[in-house]
């Protein structure tokens, strides 16, 4: 159990406290240990290693084009950098630029469920509870 306690001069009264089973605090690392810091690092690996994967899958390209335009400089630790919309399309990291709403619009228009006619069951269903009740 860790916790945040109350400090000399400490204004706040509101106290912390995580509960983490002792047999599982892989769950929830401390990152302020060794062995906190080494599972963080160990499960952002994975997850990047997986990202890596599907990013380079759905771009049609190798791991290795991937993570060669996606570095900054020539060290292989500079890799994985943020770039704006332009940059990450000249990349090939990216199709085109396009704003949130036109994004949503385009994926709300494509994978939206087809609208259903309920009215008539949701009439239906109301008048049977209304005749139950009186």
């Amino acid at each position: 159990m860790t916790g945040a306690h109350m400090q000399p001069g400490q204004r706040s009264g509101i106290q912390l406290y995580d509960f983490i089973s002792p047999h599982a605090r892989a769950k929830w690392p401390d990152p302020s240990t060794e062995e906190g810091r080494t599972e963080i690092l160990r499960s952002l690996g994975e997850a990047e290693a997986r990202f890596h994967v599907a990013a380079a899958a759905g771009r049609g390209m190798t791991l290795d084009d991937l993570r060669s335009r996606a570095i900054v400089t020539e060290g292989v630790r500079d890799g994985g950098a943020l770039f704006d919309g332009a940059e990450a399309v000249k990349r090939g990291l990216a199709d085109r630029e396009e704003s949130r709403m036109a994004f949503y619009t385009r994926i709300l228009g494509t994978y939206a469920p087809a609208a259903r006619k309920t009215a008539g069951r949701c009439a239906l269903a109301r008048a049977a509870v209304a005749g139950a009740v009186f």
